[in-house]
C-alpha cells in the first residue's frame, strides 16, 4: 500500500512538472508590424492615388510573416479627409496586432495655399457707395484648386464657388445660384486674383450679378 501511494505521488509530481514546462514555454507575446513611410500620410491632391509605402512584420516565435499581414484599405481618394489603412496580424500562437496608418486626401489649395481659406472681411462697390459683410471661403473636397463662398455677393446661401489657379488668378465661371432674402436665382461669373503678402490675404474679383433680367457689374474685395 505504501509503494502504491508513493508511485501515485511521483505521477501526480511529473504531470504537474510537465503542466509546469508547458506554461512557462506559452507564447503569449503579439507580432509587431513596423509601417515605412510616413503616419499620417497625405496625398496632396484629390484623386491621386495611394501607393502603400510598405511594411514589415516579425514574431518572436514564427520570426519574419511580412507576407502574412492582411491590410485593409479605407481610403477614397476622390474625396478630401482622413482615412485609415488597417493591419493585422496573427501569429501561430494566436496573438494578434492591430494598427493603422492615417491617410490625408487633401485639395491642391489645402497643399499650396492653405492660408487662402478661412472669414474674410469683405467691401463691395457695385458703382456706388460701398458696403461691407463677412464671408467664409472653404476648399472643395471633390474639385482641387476650387473654392467655395458662403455668402457670396452678401447674399444668404450664397454659395457660390471658383477656382484658383497656382498663379493666384481667380475664375467665377457663370453660375446660378438661388440665394438672398427674398431668394432668387441669381447668375454670377467674374475674374480675379488672389494673394498673400505680410501675413495679409487679399483678393479681388470683378464680377456681374444678372437677377430678374437685370445686370449689376461689382467688385468684391476679400482681406485676411
Amino acid at each position: 500500500m505504501k509503494k502504491q501511494l508513493i508511485k501515485i505521488s511521483l505521477f501526480i509530481f511529473v504531470i504537474s512538472a510537465l503542466f509546469v514546462a508547458c506554461k512557462d514555454d506559452e507564447d503569449t507575446t503579439a507580432p509587431v508590424i513596423t509601417l515605412n513611410g510616413a503616419n499620417p500620410f497625405i496625398i496632396e491632391n484629390i484623386s491621386d492615388a495611394y501607393v502603400e509605402p510598405g511594411f514589415t512584420a516579425s514574431d518572436d516565435e514564427d520570426g519574419t510573416i511580412t507576407s502574412r499581414v492582411i491590410v485593409t484599405n479605407e481610403v477614397n481618394k476622390d474625396s478630401a479627409g482622413t482615412y485609415e489603412i488597417h493591419y493585422e496580424l496573427t501569429d501561430n500562437a494566436g496573438n494578434a496586432t492591430d494598427i493603422h496608418r492615417d491617410v490625408i486626401v487633401q485639395n491642391t489649395l489645402e497643399t499650396n495655399s492653405p492660408q487662402n481659406k478661412g472669414i474674410y472681411a469683405v467691401t463691395e462697390v457695385c458703382g456706388g457707395p460701398s458696403s461691407n459683410y463677412s464671408d467664409t471661403i472653404s476648399f472643395s473636397a471633390t474639385v482641387n484648386n476650387r473654392i467655395w463662398f458662403t455668402r457670396f455677393a452678401n447674399y444668404i446661401n450664397g454659395r457660390a464657388y471658383a477656382t484658383v489657379n497656382s498663379a493666384g488668378v481667380v475664375t467665377m465661371p457663370a453660375q446660378t445660384v438661388f440665394c438672398g432674402n427674398p431668394a432668387a436665382s441669381r447668375l454670377f461669373s467674374g475674374t480675379g486674383s488672389i494673394s498673400t503678402a505680410g501675413g495679409v490675404t487679399t483678393m479681388v474679383i470683378n464680377m456681374s450679378e444678372t437677377t430678374n433680367g437685370t445686370t449689376v457689374t461689382c467688385t468684391e474685395t476679400y482681406t485676411k
